[in-house]
């Protein structure tokens, strides 16, 4: 947490361009999650979590006596979270998309998402969505006594390269 007060983030220099307030963590699956070769980019569950950072710097700006910054850490917090539910979020599924540098959103239905969104930001989302997002784990993630990682409705899923026993739709662990 404390490298954010001294570094400009990533998703800084995003703020005024193509898709402002969402960072472009780059293409290769390896740097994210190596078998789902959807989940590149601009991923929510990342996106979530530097929201999730900035109240963290907020709180320590605003106890070292630094109002004025603790406030603009948390705006910056604000937008980041408007952004990954009005960009990433697939309305009306329940799941998240990972947004590509060409402006197309890929669904990619994981339990990633689903976990650290709801960890960071739940409190911004709006109702419908929450709603949406328990459906979809019950529905397509949760099992009797367990998970699984990503949906089996994921197009990923039927791809004989991606799969994987412990993260993937047989499973997690």
């Amino acid at each position: 947490y404390l490298s954010l007060l001294w570094t400009d983030p990533k998703w800084a220099a995003q703020e005024g361009g193509k898709h402002p307030w969402l960072a472009d963590y780059g293409g290769n699956p390896s740097n994210f999650l190596e078998c789902i070769p959807t989940y590149t980019h601009t991923v929510a569950a990342l996106q979530a979590q530097n929201a999730r950072m900035l109240r963290v710097v907020a709180e320590l700006h605003e106890a070292a006596g630094n109002h004025t910054a603790a406030a603009e850490r948390r705006r910056q917090a604000a937008a980041i979270a408007a952004a990954v539910e009005q960009r990433l979020y697939v309305k009306g599924k329940g799941y998240f998309g990972t947004l590509q540098p060409n402006g197309t959103v890929l669904a990619v239905r994981t339990c990633l998402d689903f976990m650290y969104v709801t960890d960071a930001i739940s409190e911004q989302l709006l109702p419908t969505t929450k709603s949406e997002m328990e459906a979809f784990f019950e529905r397509e993630l949760q099992r009797d006594h367990w998970m699984v990682a990503l949906s089996p409705h994921d197009p990923i899923a039927s791809d004989p390269n991606t799969r994987r026993d412990d993260h993937g739709w047989t499973g997690a662990y």
